[in-house]
């Protein structure tokens, strides 16, 4: 779980729950799937050919 601290803005993962007044539960972080430059310019050359 991950947790925002609202006083300081730091955020902590974690696999327990925190209590107290300044952490609020914020959303799972998300992967982001990217393609490499590398990945891109070869299946452009295989295209062409």
């Amino acid at each position: 779980m991950r947790y925002k601290n609202k006083k300081t803005g730091a955020v902590v993962e974690v696999r327990s729950e925190l209590s107290g007044g300044d952490w609020e539960k914020i959303a799972p972080k998300t992967i982001k799937k990217t393609t490499s430059k590398t990945a891109e310019r070869k299946s452009a050359v295989k295209k062409d050919e």
